[in-house]
């Protein structure tokens, strides 16, 4: 009898165990800090999206653990759960109180969950982390007076400071600038640097522990073209126009708050964007800054892989573009989709793939297949190894053509591009 209970005894913890792993290595933990930093003393908001868990979502605990990098020492918070899941997942949110004493640096987060009933870790996911920082001075307002600006146009800017820190801080410095960054020099030879047009709009500027100052629209700078000048001063950015009358363009400005002698940046915003034009003209309307280019017309087809000019792609002929990138000697595999988008019916076509260098030199050509006979609206998948890259192959780009021809006449043509590198297993694992 005694053998008997000891050997049901082993046997549940056996299938527990084994019921711990088999879950273990079925859920998944998505998630994160809720910003990229958090200031000393306010709150770290983390969130967690788990999926693959059976049974009551009540069953399980998450905790959020956190932990300065390079020490030992791991803070565990117990997460929220956060109502109106989406099917399949348990969503679980709180937040870290950071203690105004914490060092500064990086925190790494990981989330555990946990079996409520045997107590037992289901899953660890190890999560992005979060910059510890502290802030002193916080420009919590900020305002132009307009969007629209024409050439000369003056520009004024109002804000509100204030002092978050436990401090008294004296002789702040408040500036207005064309776009700038901490890393650009304010300075060049002979004085300030001209391309940031630098306003002190405020001087000796005195904050009490928690008080604040607030600065009236005033005027700040006058507007002015500045697309061409942002690459000569940061090192990118659009380059400059040579137009007769310059294209209507999207810019911003800084404020900073430095102190007294410019040694320290406690803070720095950017202004919402304005549109600068000339008097008079207000076509075309520029793209703000979110997106790569003022205009469609700066973009440079030969650069972005991502564009394709007009006449590269055709919606008779879809490639598969899930793998681009190889070593020599691997085998390029070729995977299109035909569809007839003619009203009349392809009969006895033939597809063909034609392989060039960067320098448009062909190095392969293939007949993928032949006989292809279509309907109006019908499709058909053609999937082939077009080319076995030779071992001894220059690394580069290639522009691989694939042509649809019926008897002489060209039907369709799609290009797309592969790269040749010897990359090691690490970065190209196939």
């Amino acid at each position: 009898m005694s053998k008997l209970r000891r050997s049901s005894t082993f046997l549940c913890c056996e299938v527990l165990l084994m019921s711990a792993a088999s879950l273990r290595g079925a859920v998944s933990i998505d998630g994160g800090p809720t910003d990229s930093g958090f200031d000393v003393g306010s709150e770290a908001g983390i969130r967690a999206s788990v999926s693959g868990l059976t049974g009551e979502p009540s069953r399980y605990a998450a905790f959020a653990e956190i932990q300065y990098a390079g020490t030992t020492s791991v803070t565990s918070v117990q997460m929220d759960r956060v109502e109106g899941d989406p099917p399949g997942r348990i969503e679980y949110a709180t937040g870290w109180p950071i203690p105004a004493e914490a060092p500064t640096g990086i925190y790494t987060v990981s989330v555990r969950v946990e079996d409520r009933s045997t107590h037992q870790t289901v899953a660890v996911e190890k999560l992005r982390g979060f910059a510890a920082y502290k802030k002193w001075v916080r420009i919590s307002q900020l305002a132009i007076d307009k969007t629209f600006y024409s050439v000369g146009d003056p520009i004024q800017c109002g804000l509100k400071l204030e002092n978050i820190s436990g401090q008294e801080l004296k002789d702040l410095r408040v500036e207005f600038s064309n776009a700038n960054y901490p890393w650009i020099s304010l300075f060049a030879e002979g004085g300030e640097n001209p391309s940031l047009a630098l306003k002190t709009l405020r001087d000796h500027v005195n904050l009490p522990p928690g008080g604040e100052a607030i600065i009236p629209m005033a005027p700040a700078g006058r507007a002015a073209f500045l697309q061409g000048q942002q690459r000569a001063v940061m090192g990118a950015g659009a380059p400059a126009r040579h137009e007769k009358v310059p294209l209507p363009e999207v810019d911003s400005y800084t404020v900073a708050v430095w102190n007294a002698d410019r040694t320290v940046l406690y803070d720095m915003q950017f202004t919402t964007p304005a549109i600068v034009r000339a008097p008079g003209r207000d076509l075309p309307k520029p793209y703000s800054r979110n997106f790569t280019h003022p205009y469609n017309s700066d973009i440079d087809y030969t650069k972005y892989r991502q564009f394709y000019p007009p006449g590269m792609i055709s919606p008779a002929l879809v490639v598969d573009r899930a793998r681009t990138l190889y070593r020599p000697g691997d085998k390029f595999h070729a995977a299109v989709t035909l569809y007839n988008t003619e009203s009349a019916a392809l009969s006895n076509a033939e597809l063909q793939a034609i392989i060039d260098d960067s320098a448009g030199k062909q190095v392969h050509t293939l007949v993928l297949a032949t006989g292809i006979s279509l309907e109006p609206g019908e499709t058909r998948q053609v999937s082939s190894e077009a080319w076995i890259i030779p071992p001894t192959l220059a690394a580069g780009t290639y522009r691989v053509e694939f042509l649809l021809t019926a008897g002489s006449a060209a039907v369709a043509r799609t290009s797309s591009e592969i790269a040749v590198n010897a990359l090691p297993a690490s970065v190209l694992p196939w």
